[in-house]
């Protein structure tokens, strides 16, 4: 799941993910379905396909029916993160880190559909590590090198995993942004409301001028 600030963003976002699938898989993708957005519909986009012998369709207009699995998932996922944002107490501007924790989860979690496996094991033929995850919201500290300690701990609150490099996504309530770390230490429960600097009603955050959902990629 990327998340995306423009829909012009999506071409090269596709290009990216079709890269990475097909270097994965050892396999070509044969056929990609979209809205009928222009950015994904028409002019590169359909170049790209055309180019690379890959079908292009597109979904039927004021129908979400046909969007199949991937519209009744993104419903899914919207509700997980309303969910997952009111229970944490952490701004909606957060909207779009909660989205692709809610999906990464999501293809962790078994699905009848998949006779009890989950996506991860269907699309990697082995089960999930699951010793890293953490609840969304929940506060911890980064823990520094030595030479960068001091008495004052680093107060932050997990919205999230490192795509790839095992560590954790966390919003700093101070820095009013989010940040990276491997090494974070769990810390009882914290209201991040009531913190001086918190996440509530935060101007200009780099979070919150990505769109929702509808503006996503599924990757």
């Amino acid at each position: 799941m990327k998340p995306l600030k423009l829909k012009s963003e999506a071409v090269e976002a596709f290009k990216a993910f079709k890269a990475v699938a097909e270097n994965e898989s050892g396999k070509k993708m044969r056929e990609v379905m979209t809205d009928n957005a222009r950015e994904v519909s028409m002019g590169e986009m359909r170049n790209i396909c055309e180019r690379e012998d890959t079908k292009l369709h597109t979904t039927v207009p004021h129908h979400p029916a046909s969007n199949g699995v991937a519209g009744r998932t993104i419903g899914v996922l919207t509700g997980a993160v309303q969910a997952m944002l009111r229970d944490s107490d952490l701004s909606d501007t957060l909207w779009a880190e909660a989205f692709v924790t809610a999906a990464y989860v999501h293809n962790r979690t078994p699905t009848r559909v998949l006779k009890g496996l989950t996506p991860f094991e269907v699309r990697y033929g082995v089960k999930p590590d699951l010793a890293h995850m953490r609840a969304f919201g929940a506060p911890c500290s980064i823990v520094e090198p030595l030479e960068k300690r001091d008495d004052r701990a680093r107060m932050c609150f997990f919205v999230g995993y490192m795509c790839g490099g095992g560590g954790h996504r966390l919003w700093d309530p101070k820095g009013r942004a989010v940040v990276e770390s491997r090494d974070v230490l769990k810390r009882p429960y914290v209201d991040p409301t009531n913190l001086s600097g918190g996440p509530r009603n935060l101007p200009n955050h780099p979070t919150s001028s990505i769109t929702p959902p509808d503006d996503c990629v599924m990757v």
